[in-house]
């Protein structure tokens, strides 16, 4: 293979990997997944590790890959995905000595409110679609017990988040169960059903009660037990201001800036 073919090959593999190791991105990113090769992936939600090393691991590897592909013999297109794949690669090792610093939970925008928005939205464009959503809800308590794994290192790390934004994630957590029979993410597959045209009526009824099952079994009994053990580490987090308050904020703060804006 030249080195552009090499490449591109390097890109693709790398890009089935990242896409399918969430299914939300995954089916949000691509319609036919085994266009890509990908075929039966994981339902998995994702998880959130508590160490560092088995990330920076994999950059490392995909870095010393990554290198044994000669720059010089790319195409103009190709070096410069070289380059910005490199950077990427690079900050993400950079950003080791921050891994708890991250914060999935937030007011508004943290993943207790984004994560029924992505569910209320995920397409079924084909009745396997909704066989691996319904799959998808049930990994919801799994998922959370990650995040708060999570959460309770960033606790013994003194990382933890102020008791105020804490009390305000409680209180989405408890708006979201509190919606009862109203609550969207039963409407919401009702009308993705209508629109599914291979699925007959008593398919989507039987469709429809399973969703309410895996609501009621996994999905809300999960919020629950976050908003129990956030209550649990409310007033564990030690600093109340801003991120130059934390232990090497300011650095971590210069490497967000550079994260984010690759400059």
């Amino acid at each position: 293979l030249n080195a552009d073919r090499k490449f591109e090959s390097f890109t693709e593999t790398l890009f089935s990997q990242e896409v399918s190791s969430n299914t939300i991105t995954l089916h949000y990113t691509l319609c036919n997944p085994s266009d890509y090769g990908i075929d039966n992936p994981a339902v998995s939600l994702g998880t959130y590790p508590v160490s560092s090393a088995e990330t920076c691991a994999a950059a490392e590897n995909c870095l010393s890959l990554l290198n044994k592909i000669p720059y010089q013999e790319l195409n103009s297109d190709n070096q410069l995905t070289w380059k910005v794949l490199e950077d990427s690669l690079k900050r993400t090792l950079d950003g080791a000595p921050y891994h708890l610093y991250d914060e999935p939970l937030s007011p508004l925008t943290g993943i207790q409110s984004q994560l029924p928005v992505l569910l209320s939205e995920y397409r079924f464009y084909q009745e396997t679609d909704v066989t691996t959503y319904l799959e998808l809800l049930k990994t919801v308590p799994e998922h959370f017990d990650s995040l708060l794994a999570y959460e309770r290192a960033k606790s013994e790390a003194g990382l933890f988040m102020a008791s105020y934004t804490a009390d305000s994630i409680i209180d989405e957590c408890n708006s979201f169960l509190s919606m009862g029979d109203s609550n969207y993410l039963y409407s919401s597959s009702e009308k993705r059903l209508d629109e599914l045209e291979e699925c007959d009526e008593s398919k989507k009824d039987s469709y429809i009660s399973e969703n309410k099952q895996a609501l009621e079994t996994y999905v809300f009994p999960a919020y629950q037990k976050l908003a129990a053990d956030l209550m649990e580490l409310r007033e564990t987090g030690r600093n109340q201001n801003g991120l130059c308050y934390l232990p090497d904020g300011a650095s971590y703060y210069e490497y967000l800036v550079k994260e984010e804006t690759g400059s």
